[in-house]
């Protein structure tokens, strides 16, 4: 069944107002149970900027601003409101990273990060996007599982996976909601056969979820698909499952492929 939904909210004011920051909460959920097939939002008087996101449960939202275009660039540490902070204590949560002077180059990391950026998130993102690319070498890891932040770190090497993590880690010490993300990448020259691939989001008030590839040194834009997303990278696996038998064996083969259309 299709449905055309037209929505109407207008304000009426006694007097003349400043219009701060609207957040919108409009366009319909795209999932497995219904398909957006087309949605349009208008606004009067027409903002002066619009950013759409997902916020913290991973709902679609528009952020409206209508008198002064306020950048998503906050000060570190970030200001959450107490119900943000609680649904994204997960994303909050650092790991285990074993000795204390291994928990001390992860902190001293981001903290001259910070300070090269001025405390300013958006710039510490970048600063620590740009880091991990040039000091961290990417290597192919067939076995499972993914290294501790510290250990990819020390080591200056390791696959995207590990890479995710590390960019998570940093930003979690550093006050800025992290999670991990699986999915697919368009390929490239230097990386010819596409596979699964990860990548981080951090939560950005004002902004919602935005995605950073420290594998590629770029902030995630049209050349990423986004399959999970989860404060625990194992929750992202493509296939979790089982098998019994005896004096069974098995091996694993997985082939992509991305058309571009």
């Amino acid at each position: 069944m299709r449905f055309v939904i037209h929505h109407l909210t207008r304000y009426t004011y006694s007097r003349a107002v400043f219009l701060e920051p609207h957040l919108v909460r409009l366009r319909p959920r795209c999932d497995a149970f219904q398909k957006l097939l087309q949605y349009e939002l208008r606004s009067d008087p027409e903002p002066v900027g619009i950013s759409a996101g997902i916020d913290a449960e991973g709902s679609p939202f528009e952020q409206l601003w209508l008198d002064l275009l306020i950048l998503a660039s906050q000060r570190l540490p970030l200001q959450l409101d107490e119900m943000t902070r609680l649904v994204l204590a997960p994303c909050l949560e650092v790991g285990s990273q074993g000795a204390e002077e291994d928990w001390g180059a992860l902190e001293r990391l981001g903290q001259d990060l910070i300070r090269k950026a001025e405390e300013g998130t958006l710039g510490f993102l970048d600063e620590l996007n740009s880091a991990l690319f040039h000091r961290i070498r990417r290597v192919v890891r067939k076995e499972p599982g993914i290294q501790e932040a510290s250990q990819t770190l020390r080591e200056g090497s390791g696959a995207c996976r590990d890479m995710a993590v590390l960019f998570v880690e940093v930003c979690r010490l550093s006050g800025i909601p992290a999670r991990f993300v699986s999915g697919y990448r368009q390929s490239d020259a230097e990386h010819d056969e596409p596979e699964l691939h990860a990548w981080a989001e951090v939560f950005i008030p004002g902004a919602g979820w935005r995605g950073y590839d420290p594998t590629l040194g770029l902030a995630v834009q049209d050349r990423h698909v986004a399959l999970a997303a989860s404060a625990q990278p194992l929750l992202t696996a493509p296939v979790i499952g089982a098998y019994r038998g005896t004096r069974v064996t098995s091996t694993l083969e997985t082939e992509v492929r991305i058309e571009t259309r």
